[in-house]
């Protein structure tokens, strides 16, 4: 039956007891309960329900709660109640979870004949796994971006630093290395040039007997050419200008070794 019908068998004589599975807001509980001629009896194992099902809880209505001047219920009644979770289907978005939750205490979380303030909603475990999301907001409340910022604007903000914390753990160690890597790599095509320009100012130094002066001089004009092709940045134009000076140099050698007359061996 429903709770209409119910109640009509009550007050008829057609029923001798009934079970109203409802709360105390519902129109047909609450004329139950002011109707003279029927009375609200205690559930005689009340303690026992919670213990072999979890989804029942003991209940108890304090005597007057419902009518202290009529004196509803006359003595402290032990009722038991079903407990009650939100469900959503796994991979629902964090953010609606909180939406949900927050939806919940305010419609919910007043307090009432059998609740204190803010019980509900809970986080504790019927037959369905809890949200950790949900546990957590009902914890310690909105996250600060929620708290200030609108709920679709907070949302992209905090879906950005999912994104964006990942990505600066690769890219700061890299900004951190950039620089040293392109001081490395500009340099490279400089000191590649010191090392042939070190072993032709060698051969010059130590040759001795017939000096191949032109192969001298072209290579150094290799050498050179290659140099001026070189694009450096304005940080590193000293260390181009030093190999150019060098060139230089090694060139005023050659031409000190190619004009000075041989000496005779005695």
């Amino acid at each position: 039956m429903g709770n209409d019908a119910a109640l009509r068998a009550l007050k008829s004589g057609e029923i001798d007891a009934a079970v109203f599975v409802d709360g105390l807001q519902n129109q047909a509980v609450w004329a139950a309960l002011h109707d003279p001629h029927l009375r609200l009896i205690s559930y005689g194992h009340a303690d026992a329900y919670p213990r072999l099902l979890p989804y029942i809880k003991k209940l108890t209505l304090p005597s007057g709660v419902i009518d202290v001047a009529h004196d509803i219920p006359e003595k402290e009644v032990a009722l038991i109640g079903t407990k009650a979770m939100l469900a959503a289907r796994d991979g629902l978005h964090p953010a609606l979870v909180e939406l949900l939750v927050d939806a919940a205490h305010k419609i919910h979380g007043g307090q009432g004949f059998f609740e204190e303030p803010g019980e509900f909603p809970g986080t504790t475990p019927v037959d369905l796994r809890v949200s950790t999301d949900a546990e957590q907001h009902k914890r310690f409340g909105p996250t600060f971006l929620h708290r200030y910022l609108p709920f679709w604007l907070a949302t992209l903000v905090e879906r950005a630093i999912i994104i964006l914390v990942p990505l600066a753990a690769v890219l700061l160690p890299l900004f951190h290395y950039l620089p040293q890597l392109l001081r490395w790599r500009v340099r490279s095509r400089i000191y590649r040039w010191y090392g042939e320009l070190a072993l032709l100012e060698r051969d010059v130094a130590e040759r001795t007997g017939a000096l191949p002066a032109e192969k001298w001089l072209a290579d150094l004009d290799r050498i050179e050419r290659a140099v001026a092709r070189i694009r450096t940045p304005s940080g590193y134009a000293s260390e181009a200008y030093t190999l150019r000076e060098h060139i230089a140099f090694v060139r005023q050698a050659i031409l000190a070794r190619t004009s000075s007359p041989p000496v005779a061996a005695g």
